[in-house]
């Protein structure tokens, strides 16, 4: 395993605990304008995170869900 592949787990480690899967998908269900940034910016204060990390949850959760 190099340093990359040790870097890259420890970033979907870190933000799966900071972004639990269940909390973030009870957040999916509420009504999102998707030509605004209050979801993310809530998102984002909810679990004090930034949007990159919210970006990256999502992400994970998509190739999950897929």
């Amino acid at each position: 395993m190099t340093d990359r592949d040790i870097e890259k787990e420890a970033n979907i480690f870190a933000v799966c605990l900071l972004i639990p899967r269940d909390m973030i998908l009870k957040d999916l269900q509420k009504p999102i304008d998707l030509t605004s940034d209050d979801w993310i910016n809530m998102v984002c204060k909810k679990y004090q995170v930034t949007p990159a990390m919210v970006a990256f949850r999502l992400a994970i959760l998509n190739h999950k869900i897929k």
